[in-house]
């Protein structure tokens, strides 16, 4: 399944980037899905430590410089990451990848 038992997202999702520094606080990682982060505070993890220096991996130009959703034609032009983002560890992969699904 794409969903996990707390309805999170991992797979098929954009890399986000959480600004160089651990994106949740529970791990070292990052880069980490865009649902699981923009959904997972509270659920998965207690704080989404990166609210005011994240960016999001895309193939256009969002509405928003910080979206909170994404459209599956913003998906298309990313490389697969076989680890959900969390083996991403600059900006530059971070923001060219999707979690693979």
């Amino acid at each position: 399944t794409d969903v996990d038992e707390l309805g999170l997202r991992h797979k098929n999702q954009a890399c986000v980037w959480c600004g160089g520094i651990a994106c949740d606080g529970q791990n070292k990682s990052k880069c980490l899905p865009f649902d699981y982060v923009m959904r997972g505070e509270g659920k998965a993890f207690q704080t989404f430590m990166a609210k005011a220096s994240y960016s999001v991996a895309t193939c256009k130009r969002p509405a928003s410089s910080r979206p909170q959703v994404q459209q599956a034609e913003e998906l298309t032009c990313l490389t697969p990451s076989e680890d959900r983002c969390f083996d991403l560890s600059d900006e530059a992969s971070c923001v060219a990848h999707r979690a693979a699904g």
